[in-house]
């Protein structure tokens, strides 16, 4: 199946409603596809008792530069000073527990951590996980099934997902999340997208949901942070002569640049019928670990880029690849100062 090439793929990643670029020609309608299956679960919600506190669990979660280090969605080294550590807890009746551990936010994009913990009941793996996948999910050496190893160890499979809440309202078309385990009963959940311009966030709340293997309900704490976005500088390039390749017309695109990364969102005029040749677009000497066309807040597609790295000078050339990595077209842009 083609792809727009636009991820990487990592062990322990799941990317949802990742617009693919054969997917646009029907009218920018489709659905995005995940790229693991989800299990859509029918559930009764439970009651859970939520204790706000203001330290740290005494549990061996990562932070998000380690958990992201050597990847295309790292989180360098400059965003440091404006990752804030956040404090709420949430125990629940079912004897699982997790934790808001940090967020980093600037004008184009977020990456959030959450912690969960099993305790000595459960053994905690991915939402995507089933009891008969290996247990190299949860960082063990292959061999086992995950179902048959928490048998071995006297506990039971606890199904953990987690993710930013109100991702309309933040305009969040995609994220990426990591799952990476400490012990077998402990696990961080990281999450990173991008986020819309226009919204400037000072809170938010990260849903964390769980169920036990073999029963049907689910249990949803929701666990409040806060936020102060990472200041930065937005360039702006205008286009220069012919504009339209493909039936697309840019007219010229912003680059965020803060140091929890850049950023790029194209101003383009779109054609009915996307076009079914065009694969992706490029910029000589820039790269970026995801981007495509995605439905903002406004219910209109649009071309977005994150973790941007690459030279911005006075003027940059856009091109346009299709399916044979061939050249559309280009359009030409100028730094306006």
């Amino acid at each position: 199946m083609k792809s727009m090439d636009l991820l990487d793929s990592f062990e322990n990643i799941r990317n949802e409603y990742i617009m693919e670029a054969q997917d646009m020609k029907k009218h920018y309608g489709a659905k995005s596809p995940a790229s693991r299956v989800k299990f859509m679960l029918l559930a009764a919600i439970i009651a859970v008792s939520l204790l706000l506190v203001t330290a740290f669990a005494a549990m061996n979660y990562l932070g998000m530069q380690e958990i992201t280090q050597g990847t295309t969605y790292e989180v360098p080294s400059e965003a440091s000073p404006y990752i804030e550590t956040q404090s709420a807890q949430a125990t629940t009746t079912e004897d699982w527990s997790c934790t808001m551990l940090e967020s980093l936010f600037d004008s184009a994009s977020f990456t959030i951590s959450v912690g969960i913990s099993g305790g000595d009941k459960y053994v905690v793996v991915p939402e995507y996980c089933s009891a008969g996948d290996d247990v190299s999910e949860i960082g063990l050496p292959r061999g086992q099934t995950l179902g048959d190893y928490a048998a071995q160890q006297g506990k039971t499979l606890l199904y953990v997902g987690a993710g930013i809440q109100d991702r309309d309202k933040l305009g969040i078309p995609t994220t990426a999340q990591f799952y990476k385990s400490q012990s077998d009963s402990e696990m961080t959940i990281v999450e990173t997208g991008q986020k819309s311009t226009d919204v400037s966030v000072t809170e938010g709340t990260c849903s964390v949901s769980a169920w036990v293997d073999g029963q049907k309900d689910v249990t949803r704490v929701e666990l409040p942070f806060t936020v102060k976005e990472a200041a930065g500088d937005v360039l702006v390039y205008k286009a220069e002569g012919a504009n339209e390749v493909a039936g697309i017309r840019t007219n010229s695109f912003r680059v965020y640049q803060s140091p929890a990364g850049n950023s790029i969102v194209f101003d383009q005029e779109l054609p009915e019928v996307f076009p079914d040749d065009l694969k992706r677009m490029d910029i000589d000497g820039i790269t970026y670990a995801e981007g495509g066309w995605v439905q903002n807040e406004n219910g209109q597609f649009e071309a977005r880029w994150s973790k941007v790295q690459g030279n911005f000078g006075d003027t940059l050339t856009l091109r346009f690849i299709n399916w044979d990595n061939e050249v559309m077209g280009t359009v030409q842009f100028r730094l306006q100062k």
